[in-house]
């Protein structure tokens, strides 16, 4: 997919990225155990192709007809980014965010804060799992 994309643009696919983080909304904490492992399987795909693109394509992404786009996909983002979700998922969405960075795009810069309370808060459970608190 990043190959696609690097080559032809955002032109060439263009739902793609739209599809991808709409599937990053999708609820996996209801009461349907069979449901909530599909939406956790379809939400961990989207946001490891999103993390590779973004990552692959870093300089696309820095282009000022995409800005539309990084908003888009922005907040669905920074969402995953909670002790609820497993591991693989909230480091593909740590590196999908920590290169969108780069973009000082202007939805990036306003959930700066945001962001680094997330990740603080995250670093806090993390050692207090650890010391047994």
């Amino acid at each position: 997919m990043a190959l696609i994309i690097q080559r032809g643009g955002f032109n060439i696919w263009p739902e793609l990225l739209p599809f991808l983080a709409n599937n990053l909304a999708l609820d996996c904490f209801s009461g349907n155990e069979a449901l909530n492992a599909q939406n956790l399987c379809r939400i961990e795909n989207s946001i490891h192709a999103i993390s590779v693109i973004v990552e692959d394509c870093q300089k696309l992404f820095e282009d000022l007809k995409f800005r539309s786009l990084i908003t888009e996909m922005f907040p669905p983002i920074c969402k995953l980014i909670q002790p609820t979700y497993n591991q693989v998922i909230v480091s593909n969405a740590i590196n999908t965010i920590n290169v969108l960075l780069l973009t000082n795009t202007e939805i990036v810069l306003q959930n700066m804060d945001e962001y680094l309370n997330v990740l603080l808060n995250i670093g806090s459970s993390i050692y207090q799992q650890n010391a047994g608190v």
